[in-house]
């Protein structure tokens, strides 16, 4: 059995040699989920706050981000290394950390966006923990995936190597997790895509 850290390091691996030609799909549908993500952030953020963009990979939301300083966090340096080239005026920076445990301080942001990144974590509550712990007062995040958790599933199946077994589980599940780290879950939704909303309660 393969433990955790070198199964880490596996994926690490396997996002660094699929950067170069990393290009996921957004054509008008999922513009459109990523224009109303980004409104639905800017009405639970104040202007002041920071968007935290966990696994941003080669950085397609950053476009999105119009109105809102983020930050882009990624495991990977090839894919942080392709997201330099879609640099935004309101880029903070650039970041190659874990989501296991943030490099950041309490309190730190106004919101977290997980996108198409859920599934590849190995300890989902300890992500949500550290989420809670650098999200201000009522903060909020939001968890996205452009398809139902099956598709995803049967994606990453396909895939093979290291991400074969990388499970998004069903919406309700999900919410669960987040609900028992110290967040309310406001709205969520698994029809054609999967969209989750949470905010910060204690």
């Amino acid at each position: 059995m393969i433990g955790k850290s070198s199964l880490r390091l596996a994926k690490i691996e396997f996002f660094d040699s699929s950067a170069e030609h990393w290009s996921p799909e957004v054509g008008q549908r999922e513009q459109l989920i990523l224009r109303n993500l980004s409104q639905r952030i800017r009405e639970q953020t104040e202007f002041s706050d920071i968007i935290l963009d966990v696994g941003c990979g080669t950085g397609i939301l950053f476009p999105f981000f119009q109105e809102r300083k983020f930050i882009g966090l990624d495991f990977s340096l090839r894919m942080l290394e392709r997201a330099q080239q879609h640099r935004s005026r309101n880029l903070v920076g650039l970041v190659a950390a874990d989501a296991h445990a943030f490099p950041f301080k309490d309190a730190s942001f106004g919101h977290i966006v997980f996108l198409s990144v859920i599934p590849h974590f190995d300890d989902r509550v300890k992500v949500f923990h550290e989420s809670h712990r650098i999200l201000k007062s009522a903060g909020s995040l939001s968890v996205v995936h452009f398809h139902p958790a099956a598709r995803i599933n049967e994606i990453h199946s396909k895939a093979g190597g290291p991400i074969a077994h990388d499970y998004l589980p069903d919406i309700k599940e999900l919410g669960e997790a987040i609900s028992d780290n110290g967040f309310t879950v406001e709205e969520f939704q698994e029809d054609d895509c999967y969209l989750l909303f949470a905010r910060k309660c204690r």
